[in-house]
């Protein structure tokens, strides 16, 4: 991992975690399967909703860019189907309306963070939370154990 794109992944985690109180999931504490956990670079929880974020800060051409960024957005819908909440993450350098198609990515669901060099993140597209039509976990069943444990 570039030195750069460690310091983007600091200033991201630091905003969720001392500005909107989230708390950092390692990848096991996800229910992402294996295969898709190389889809996202970092993973939240805010309250009972899971939260995951993808960075592309790669020094490539427009066209070629683009086309990284389309790919990523794919992976990121897959990933729909587990967390709540998903977010591609780029610098601010690599935000144009040439390469990277705010109203898609809300078309999508998928929220758009913008980061700064000095270390801030603004959420210029917010992610759309998702709605299952079977809840990953049975609410009823929990209650249950939680009921025979008391």
């Amino acid at each position: 991992m570039s030195a750069e794109r460690s310091v983007y992944l600091s200033y991201i985690r630091d905003f969720l975690v001392k500005k909107r109180n989230f708390r950092l999931l390692l990848p096991e504490e996800t229910r992402i399967p294996d295969e898709l956990k190389s889809f996202f670079d970092l993973a939240f929880r805010d309250g009972n909703n899971m939260v995951v974020v993808k960075i592309v800060c790669e020094d490539l051409s427009p066209a070629k860019l683009r086309r990284t960024l389309n790919n990523e957005v794919v992976k990121l819908t897959k990933l729909m189907a587990y967390a709540e909440k998903v977010y591609l993450a780029l610098p601010e350098e690599l935000v144009s309306p040439l390469i990277i198609d705010g109203k898609t990515l809300s078309d999508a669901g998928i929220g758009l963070f913008i980061v700064k060099s000095q270390g801030d993140v603004i959420e210029t597209v917010p992610a759309k939370p998702q709605e299952r039509p079977y809840p990953l976990i049975d609410k009823k069943l929990v209650q249950d154990i939680e009921n025979r444990l008391n």
